[in-house]
Formats: structure tokens, C-alpha cells, sequence
């Protein structure tokens, strides 16, 4: 009985499929093809808001605190109270030429287990004022005695100043917005020591600026 099995159905349809994408292929390259996707996704997720985060830069925004309110940036717990500018605050700020000081009030809280350093503050707490440079830290400074704060003591309450300077030809702010970053404990990979690292923003308040009162 002869085998009427259409044996070379098959290779005769993909054959066919060959001739077919050979007539466009000058056109729809696997390149081409894949700019194609990438265009539609592109603007599926730009009429859907996706990509606006993304384009702008905006991320999530930060948790806002208000004055005299506990807050936590690891590893303290902080009260930040009031902002004050003038061109001293003695004995911790005497006049200089061409600087005007920006003053914070802050209890600070050292919520670990052992003393911490006041330079850990300091690298946390920023704020952005015409005429602050960025990427200075502030003193940090006892208001007991207007004297330099070296480190913190566990579960004390340390009522201190951060002190920035701004240059004098800037106006003075009506308010400042300042950002607290919170610490991570852990070791560093360079000598295994471990210490407080890796500050990332955790909260902002804003607050008005009064001028120094008169002594």
C-alpha cells in the first residue's frame, strides 16, 4: 500500500516562511525589530506616568518631622528645636569678616551601647541655604559650655549647637530645611573595625530662622 504521508509538509511551510521574512528582511532586522519593542514600552510606560520618577530624579520622598519632636537617625534620637542667624553666639561663634553664622539647636540622644563620636552627627546633618558650602559639616558644639562636643555617651541627653557658616554677602534665611542622615553599624571590609557608616538621608525639618538674641 503506497504511503501517502505528506512527509515534506513541513520543510515546505518553514521554506516558505524563509522566502516570505527574506522579501523584508533589508528591513525588519533583529535590530530594528528591537528598537520597535523598546519604543513601545517606552511610550506604553510614558502614558502611564511610569518613567517620570525615573527621568526627573524624584524619589521617594522623605518623612518630614516637626521642631521639638523625637526623631531617630541612627544612631541618636534628636529633638531639633529652633534656627537662629547673627554674626556670633560667644563663646562658641565670634564675628568674622565676610561670615554670618547659622545656628541649630538639637537634644541629641546616643541611642547605642557605647560612646559615639560627635563627627558622626556632624556627617548627618546638612542643610541647603545660599551661601552654606555644601559638603562642609557642621561643629557641633555643647550649649553647657559652648565648647566642642567629642563624642556621646549612651542614653545621655546633650542639648548642642550645629553651627554652619554662611557667607555674609547672601541674605540671611527666613527658614532652612534640614535633612538628617541615619548611620549603619557595621564592619568595614577595609580593616575590620566596625563603626557607624553609609549615612543615607531618613528625615527633614524645616524650621523658621530668628536672629541671635541680644546678649
Amino acid at each position: 500500500m503506497a504511503d501517502h504521508t505528506p512527509q515534506r509538509a513541513a520543510p515546505k511551510r518553514l521554506e516558505s516562511w524563509r522566502k516570505r521574512y527574506a522579501l523584508v528582511a533589508d528591513i525588519l532586522t533583529p535590530q530594528r525589530i528591537g528598537l520597535v519593542l523598546l519604543v513601545a514600552v517606552l511610550l506604553v510606560a510614558g502614558t502611564l506616568g511610569g518613567w517620570q520618577d525615573a527621568l526627573t530624579g524624584d524619589e521617594e520622598t522623605l518623612p518630614t518631622s516637626t521642631p521639638s519632636a523625637t526623631a531617630t537617625a541612627a544612631p541618636f534620637t534628636l529633638v531639633v528645636k529652633k534656627a537662629f542667624s547673627g554674626d556670633e553666639l560667644k563663646p562658641a561663634a565670634y564675628p568674622s569678616e565676610g561670615v554670618r553664622y547659622l545656628f541649630i539647636t538639637v537634644d541629641v540622644t546616643n541611642a547605642s551601647d557605647a560612646p559615639t563620636f560627635s563627627s558622626i552627627l556632624s556627617q548627618a546633618a546638612t542643610v541647603d541655604v545660599p551661601g552654606v558650602a555644601s559638603g562642609v559639616d557642621p561643629r557641633v558644639v555643647r550649649v553647657l559650655d559652648g565648647q566642642g562636643a567629642r563624642s556621646f555617651s549612651p542614653d545621655v541627653v546633650v542639648p548642642i549647637v550645629l553651627i554652619w557658616e554662611q557667607d555674609a554677602a547672601q541674605p540671611a534665611p527666613t527658614s532652612v530645611t534640614l535633612t538628617m542622615s541615619g548611620h549603619t553599624f557595621r564592619v568595614s571590609s577595609m580593616d575590620s573595625s566596625k563603626e557607624w557608616r553609609d549615612p543615607e538621608p531618613a528625615w527633614t525639618v524645616t524650621l523658621p530662622v530668628e536672629e541671635v538674641p541680644a546678649s
